[in-house]
Parts: C-alpha cells; structure tokens; sequence
C-alpha cells in the first residue's frame, strides 16, 4: 500500500496545487466581481465595465483550470487506485 501511494505522490500533489489555485482564482474573481457590482452601483460604469469583464476572465480561467488539469489527473488516480 505504501509503495502505492509513493506512485501517485507526485499526482497528489498537482492535485492540492492546481486545486488551491482554482480556489485561489475563484475567490479574486468573486472579489473582482464584487468589486464591479459596487463600483457600477456608484456611477463609475466604465470602470465597472471593465472589472466586470476582468472577473469574468479570471473565472473562465480557474473553471478552465479545474477542467483541463484537475479532472484527468483525479481520473487518473481513481483508475490507479482501483487496480
């Protein structure tokens, strides 16, 4: 069992890395966002215009992050993990 795990070691640990920084990148784009939604309630629409669509950004990129790199590696360690 413990040669196992010393295998997908290295697996496990992009799955803590690229998991906190999805989580990393989702929190600053909710911030982002907020950020926007404030600022256009103030009057500033252009600025809010722009941080809305740089949070959006920063969203798409963590969701793409979690779909590209996160879930075949999770994949991959259940499959190992059932042999």
């Amino acid at each position: 069992m413990l040669s196992t795990v010393m295998e997908i070691l290295p697996e496990i640990l992009q799955v803590l890395f690229f998991s906190s920084v999805s989580v990393g990148l989702s929190v600053g784009g909710v911030y982002i966002e907020r950020f926007a939604m404030t600022t256009f309630q103030a009057g500033d629409t252009a600025l809010a215009a722009w941080a809305a669509v740089l949070g959006a950004v920063v969203l798409a990129f963590a969701y793409h992050l979690l779909q590209a790199n996160l879930a075949p590696t999770v994949r991959g360690i259940k499959n190992r993990l059932a042999r």
